[in-house]
């Protein structure tokens, strides 16, 4: 039977093994889709976008002013960037790198206040920046405690605390501690210039020894994944955490550890910009220059590769600064940044699905399939189904006939032995030995339970009381009898073990006794008289005449 399948409109299947060089096509052919994008929105306004990104890229490189400005910006977001990755590496959403950022400030403003110029120049920023550390730790291990402890959203969490700590840097200011009073507007205080950092100078371009931190930390993050056991644990619980519990890691002890070393790296980057000639050595509710939300577009760009972090944050600090002196040279909003930096993040990420998935639409597929042939008496409820073979059978008339002589003749088999005769896939049955194996079966059981059989010397021919001659079975011999004895004594002891139950090969599951034989070859005739096969009813009656008439005779 023939029928039409209709799959889904749109069928969504993972990919298996892309190759990277069409993974690297499609990311790149993204962000030039989001620059076609972004070009048409600036023709939108008026603007000429080829000069707008010729000026974007060669407004960091016109002087060594731009090229450091470039550079300072490029510093808190690949710092901030690394440690959100560590984060998003284990599948714990840490969005809340803005207030991390300016706890790590913060806290490395206040004893910067404390500590003032009682230590030396090298080691009191040395202590200041990890102060600043350990505090972006804490306040993103909170997060990780009520995690693994109440079950909390990290995402929500991380979230919301980003106000709570935009609103206390923004409470500071009011305070005598931290701001200067009375000069009409308040400001914050200046840190101590033994609490610095080194700024190296080459030339006329200059920057802050912190470069050499962020790049230290993109080595050391690589090996960290790759190389250590910490960075498998992570990855183990970042795939699966129940695979990570049977494997015998401390799930919750992980979950712990990763988000105070992604809180930790970001209050550093928050320290280091507090230190750098970038902030200008003083603290503000705006220190983060929003690295906080940049650094979340920048990691999934990178694909949490830390190599990828340095060069898709490179790449997103020419295009704030380009964007911005585009605003001085061409009148363009910075805010134009803003928006290619969206545009960028969803390009990518629809290049990613279709980097995992594979997207097919709707095909029509003719599937045939074979049905079974199933003869149900409605009076016993037996069904037999001939489906051995798996194949369909060629011809009704003669399958139906077969099927339910394979079922009687298996049935007859868990009682006492029955002669088969092997067709290929058939199994039939020779019809002149049923009644000679019935009353074989019936002897032994006699036997069995002591009584001796009345063994009687027959003629091969005996009248039947209308006249008619009869053929009967022939005598059974002492040892035949024997013989048979014992194989219904085997036949027996079998199916007590089996209490009494045998599985059949057939498709109905269960083995009939002799009186479903009788039922059985009624069905038969009653089919094939449906079915217009006179020939096979007339046989299978005949059969049936010539079993009685033998056991009438014995």
């Amino acid at each position: 039977m023939t029928k039409t399948i209709k799959e889904p409109l749109v069928k969504i299947s993972k990919r298996q093994n892309l190759a990277l060089g069409y993974k690297l096509l499609l990311t790149v052919g993204a962000i030039v889709l989001s620059l076609i994008i972004g070009g048409i929105l600036l023709a939108c306004l008026g603007y000429n976008p080829v000069n707008f990104y010729i000026q974007m890229l060669m407004g960091n490189f016109k002087n060594a002013s731009y090229l450091k400005l470039m550079v300072r910006a490029l510093i808190p977001l690949l710092i901030t960037s690394l440690g959100v990755s560590l984060a998003f590496k284990m599948r714990f959403w840490n969005i809340g790198a803005e207030g991390q950022f300016i706890v790590g400030a913060l806290v490395a403003m206040t004893f910067s206040l404390l500590i003032g110029d009682s230590l030396p120049s090298p080691l009191g920023a040395i202590i200041i920046v990890l102060l600043g550390t350990l505090g972006g730790g804490l306040y993103a291990v909170f997060v990780a405690v009520l995690k693994v402890r109440f079950g909390t959203n990290e995402t929500l969490m991380t979230l919301m605390l980003n106000y709570v700590a935009l609103y206390i840097a923004s409470y500071t200011l009011k305070t005598d501690f931290f701001a200067v009073q009375g000069q009409g507007v308040p400001a914050f205080k200046i840190i101590a210039e033994s609490l610095w950092l080194t700024e190296i100078d080459i030339g006329k371009f200059s920057f802050d020894s912190a470069l050499f931190v962020a790049v230290a930390l993109v080595i050391i993050i690589f090996l960290y994944f790759k190389h250590s056991k910490h960075g498998y644990e992570l990855n183990v619980v970042g795939d699966s955490p129940n695979t990570a519990k049977y494997a015998g890691m401390k799930v919750k002890w992980i979950v712990i550890r990763t988000m105070f070393l992604s809180g930790a790296i970001i209050g550093m980057a928050g320290a280091l910009k507090l230190c750098g000639s970038s902030a200008g050595h003083t603290f503000s509710a705006n220190i983060t220059g929003g690295v906080g939300w940049t650094s979340i577009i920048v990691a999934w760009l990178a694909k949490l590769n830390p190599i990828g972090i340095f060069v898709a944050s490179l790449l997103m600090s020419i295009l704030e600064r380009g964007c911005a002196f585009a605003r001085t040279s061409l009148g363009i909003s910075d805010a134009m940044s803003d928006v290619l930096q969206g545009v960028i993040l969803f390009t990518v990420l629809a290049s990613d699905f279709f980097i995992n998935y594979k997207v097919s639409f709707r095909k029509k597929i003719k599937e045939s399939r074979s049905e079974d042939v199933n003869t149900t008496d409605n009076a016993t409820g037996v069904t037999s189904a001939f489906d051995e073979t798996n194949a369909a059978p060629t011809s009704e008339e003669t399958d139906v006939t077969e099927n339910v002589q394979d079922q009687s003749a298996y049935a007859c088999d868990t009682v006492g032995s029955v002669s088969f005769v092997d067709t290929g896939s058939e199994i039939t049955e020779a019809p002149e030995e049923v009644a000679e194996n019935s009353r074989e079966t019936s002897d032994s059981s006699q036997d069995e339970v002591g009584q001796v059989p009345d063994v009687k010397a027959v003629s091969p021919e005996k009248e039947n009381e209308n006249g008619s001659k009869k053929e009967v079975a022939a005598p059974v011999a002492p040892k035949a009898v024997k013989t048979t004895k014992k194989a219904a004594t085997k036949s027996s002891s079998g199916a007590k073990k089996n209490t009494g139950k045998t599985t059949s090969k057939f498709s109905s599951g269960k083995c009939k006794t002799t009186d479903s034989v009788k039922s059985a070859k009624k069905t038969t005739s009653e089919t094939a008289a449906k079915s217009g096969t006179k020939k096979s009813a007339a046989k299978t009656s005949a059969n049936t005449k010539n079993s009685k008439g033998v056991n009438k005779n014995e």
